[in-house]
């Protein structure tokens, strides 16, 4: 939640699925944070550096193409990239799906639907 000396948290949503980048979209400018989308693995590449000026990166593990893990793997590699944020997206959240996306990089990985219990915690753990 943005309090008067913070600035506004900038999100991008990697999501192949437009119902869900629309809900994740809401739930997220609900909370103050200016949003922008991409909707494959292949597109926050084509992006390159510039998707480290985000503060948070919301990427589905599952799309079409380069999977969420390997585009984590990639996207940090990029200069200045290694810190950002990456929470991971997936309706799978077993064990192994969890260890998959530690080890790609991702801080957490959160169980689709995304919740707005969720989304608040993410804000508060890792938005500036």
């Amino acid at each position: 939640m943005m309090t008067p000396t913070t600035r506004p948290a900038k999100a991008l949503i990697v999501e192949d699925d437009p119902l869900s980048q629309l809900i994740l979209k809401l739930l997220l400018e609900r909370r103050g944070a200016r949003v922008e989308l991409a909707n494959s693995g292949e597109r926050v590449l084509e992006l390159g550096a510039s998707v480290c000026e985000f503060d948070l990166v919301f990427m589905d593990v599952c799309m079409d193409g380069i999977d969420g893990f390997e585009t984590t793997r990639r996207l940090l590699r990029l200069p200045g990239c290694a810190e950002t944020p990456v929470i991971g997206m997936s309706a799978k959240v077993f064990a192994e799906d969890r260890r998959r996306a530690l080890a790609s990089g991702m801080q957490t990985l959160l169980a689709k639907p995304v919740e707005p219990d969720q989304v608040e915690r993410v804000l508060r753990d890792f938005a500036p």
